[in-house]
């Protein structure tokens, strides 16, 4: 059975599992990512998802954790101003309806 490949970058041999920061999930890591303590991009990806659109709702700390993506390191924030419009439907939902007898 093949060494696992790292999970953040996919292009390093793993030298180990550990937990993400993000909680109850395991990861293997390669020797660089450790170094950069970068996370998956797909588990940003996650988070944006779960916390909505608006940037100024998120923990400042949040944003200080890194990724991998196109072969550099970037920051949470970088990842979310780059791909961050990709993980919400931005069309304008139409008015509410004013209830009956009003």
């Amino acid at each position: 059975m093949p060494w696992p490949t790292c999970d953040v970058c996919n292009r390093e041999d793993a030298v180990g599992v550990g937990a993400s920061v993000f909680g109850a999930i395991s990861l293997a890591y390669g020797r660089e990512c450790l170094k950069q303590e970068a996370e998956a991009c797909w588990l940003l990806a996650w988070l944006f998802s779960e916390l909505g659109p608006d940037p100024d709702v998120y923990a400042a700390w949040v944003w200080t954790w890194k990724t991998f993506v196109d072969g550099k390191y970037i920051t949470a924030r970088a990842y979310f101003d780059t791909f961050g419009r990709d993980f919400f439907d931005t069309a304008e939902a139409p008015p509410a309806e004013a209830p009956a007898g009003e």
